[in-house]
């Protein structure tokens, strides 16, 4: 194999994992009226970002739903900032909603979270 071959093939690995570093660092949150669709993967390098900007409009407004019908992934760094609003909506009074596939989930985590 020529060292060109080589040098093809290495870039060609690195594009990959690049793409697929920036897929899952990725989130999209769109404001659509009162309901806030969130797109991407909740995670260590997300969630942070995700809760501080989603309970600056539950702070200012009178209630906060979220879309997760587009999320690839929660890990437990994004249930930890869903638990967060939800602790942050009681605190306040605030009406907050999670709708979308496996919002079921969540609600039942949370519920848990707060029966012990």
């Amino acid at each position: 194999m020529a060292s060109d071959d080589c040098w093809k093939i290495f870039v060609s690995e690195i594009k990959k994992l690049l793409i697929k570093k920036t897929r899952i660092m990725a989130l999209t949150i769109k404001q659509q009226e009162n309901i806030f669709k969130v797109e991407g993967h909740i995670n260590s390098t997300t969630a942070k970002q995700f809760k501080n900007h989603l309970e600056f409009f539950l702070l200012y407004t009178k209630s906060l739903t979220i879309n997760i019908d587009n999320v690839e992934e929660i890990d437990k760094y994004g249930m930890r900032a869903f638990h967060d609003l939800y602790t942050t909506a009681l605190t306040y009074n605030k009406k907050f909603e999670i709708i979308g596939y496996g919002c079921k989930d969540i609600y039942e985590d949370i519920q848990h979270q707060y029966a012990a």
